[in-house]
């Protein structure tokens, strides 16, 4: 949730009532609209009786369903064909060994996140 009262917290943790509040009263950004509205439609996967929050069939996954590997690759592959240096020359040898560390820490932290 970009803010309000529960600014930081993802949209899984979000009382189901401010959600519905949000989308009648607030002039939302188009994805966070859509973000919400999937949020409240995953939750009628809940099965009666249980808190509105609670989850049943899936889980509160910090993250997107992106395809995070693909997008660091090709944000990598981008990069390397700017600043590798065979194509821009020897001075961008620091510049290409940031990049791949960019990538080796990206990597690292979304299999920290998903797995």
């Amino acid at each position: 949730m970009p803010f309000g009262k529960h600014r930081g917290r993802p949209l899984c943790e979000v009382p189901a009532n401010y959600l519905t509040w949000l989308l009648r009263k607030c002039d939302l950004s188009p994805w966070l609209e859509q973000a919400v509205q999937d949020e409240l439609s995953s939750r009628e996967l809940v099965s009666p009786g249980r808190k509105s929050g609670a989850r049943t069939r899936r889980g509160c996954n910090h993250l997107p369903a992106l395809d995070w590997a693909g997008i660091i690759r090709t944000w990598y592959r981008e990069q390397a064909l700017l600043h590798h240096p065979d194509r821009a020359g020897p001075e961008s040898t620091a510049i290409m060994a940031a990049i791949t560390a960019a990538r080796e820490r990206l990597e690292q932290l979304v299999r920290a996140k998903v797995g």
